[in-house]
């Protein structure tokens, strides 16, 4: 399906959207676009100055695809991608080849032109997408710092590129914020804010991924490695209950140091360093649809003692779980 790319009608864009002359504030408008007769996608975005928020979902009992193309205005694509669920291909026309973003992976792209053809894959995909005005980004960004000044010497030059040449795994603090950003109770200039911040806080983060040093190659081999990333696809899945460090080592065949040596080398924190930050982020969620009360919340993210629970949540956000609560009373 062809999905068409209009920087200044947001009511054309079917699905996709850049900012451009969205209205001052925020705007958010959703779409449901049937890609055929087996796969869909979901979207949320808001619109706010200089930039689009999309939060999207695709289902495929195949696989989704659909081409993005350039509308009465077409424009640069500047976008921060995090794939949450599930995995994509996209062919930008201005890349000249391919590249595949998977799940729990992230990367900042810039493209001169919009056009180009995108594939996820059969089941649930996930993402959230982060699109820029270019007058915009380049406020953001200094100068006056060697790797950021390299990326804008590239998009003065019209080169498409991605920010890391290798996709960069999302860190427990990126999920932390994309959680924050999708629960946000605010509404109004005051979501504008709390939304605007958050960008901005996943933008340096990821600025600062993409600029650090190659590191140096792992000492462990790539199986060993290969079994390190369904460690970590095992957390996804069991965060909450997960088993002892010694027992995921014999499930997927790795020794203790291996295990601790390489899950940190690869996603920046120890194994249950990322499940007590799934564990939280599912306590979040919980407290603000408004149905468990702390205890219950406490319970249902592995915690036999609320106390401990509550320590734990305010060390993470910096407030008690009550608080979350009470704001919704």
């Amino acid at each position: 399906m062809k999905l068409h790319w209009n920087l200044y009608d947001l009511r054309k864009a079917d699905a996709m959207s850049v900012p451009g002359h969205a209205p001052r504030g925020i705007h958010e408008s959703r779409h449901q676009v049937q890609l055929s007769d087996t796969a869909r996608m979901q979207l949320h975005n808001c619109h706010l100055s200089g930039m689009v928020i999309s939060d999207w979902q695709g289902s495929a009992g195949d696989r989704g695809r659909f081409e993005v193309t350039a509308g009465e205005a077409s424009g640069t694509v500047i976008s921060m991608n995090f794939m949450l669920e599930g995995d994509m291909q996209s062919d930008f026309h201005a890349f000249g080849k391919a590249f595949h973003i998977g799940r729990n992976q992230h990367n900042l792209l810039f493209s001169p032109r919009p056009e180009g053809e995108h594939t996820f894959r059969k089941g649930v995909s996930r993402a959230l997408n982060v699109s820029f005005d270019p007058s915009y980004f380049t406020q953001l960004v200094d100068f006056d710092e060697a790797p950021t000044a390299a990326l804008l010497e590239r998009m003065t030059r019209g080169d498409a590129f991605l920010a890391s040449r290798e996709m960069m795994p999302v860190q427990p603090r990126m999920l932390g914020i994309i959680g924050e950003m999708r629960d946000c109770p605010l509404k109004g200039g005051f979501k504008k804010m709390y939304l605007e911040g958050k960008v901005l806080e996943l933008l340096s983060l990821q600025l600062e991924q993409s600029c650090r040093p190659v590191p140096a190659p792992s000492a462990l081999r790539k199986p060993d490695l290969d079994r390190i990333r369904q460690v970590r696809e095992y957390l996804d899945d069991q965060y909450v209950h997960p088993a002892s460090l010694p027992e995921i080592g014999r499930m997927f065949g790795l020794n203790e140091f291996k295990l601790k040596k390489g899950f940190r080398e690869l996603y920046g924190t120890t194994v249950f360093g990322y499940a007590l930050e799934r564990r939280m982020e599912l306590a979040r969620k919980l407290l603000g649809d408004g149905v468990m009360n702390v205890n219950q919340v406490a319970d249902a993210v592995g915690y036999e003692n609320p106390n401990h629970f509550s320590a734990a949540f305010k060390k993470r956000f910096g407030y008690s779980p009550g608080v979350v609560l009470r704001r919704l009373g």
